[in-house]
């Protein structure tokens, strides 16, 4: 299952579910259109490409914290 299978998956789970949930996709693709493509989701919060510092992501779910 790649990133764009789990965001169809992800679609049909409830609202209620959704509404507790953030998503953060990491891409390593080169193509411009699968990434225009997960940026238009509304379900992704945040494009991220790899590597992916794992300092970056922490102080994005957790900006009130240092890290």
């Amino acid at each position: 299952m790649d990133g764009f299978e789990f965001l169809l998956a992800y679609e049909m789970l409830s609202e209620e579910l959704k509404k507790e949930t953030q998503i953060f996709m990491l891409y390593s693709t080169l193509d411009p259109n699968d990434i225009t493509r997960a940026k238009k989701n509304k379900y992704v919060k945040t494009l991220l490409s790899k590597p992916l510092p794992i300092k970056k992501f922490g102080e994005m779910i957790y900006p009130h914290c240092s890290l």
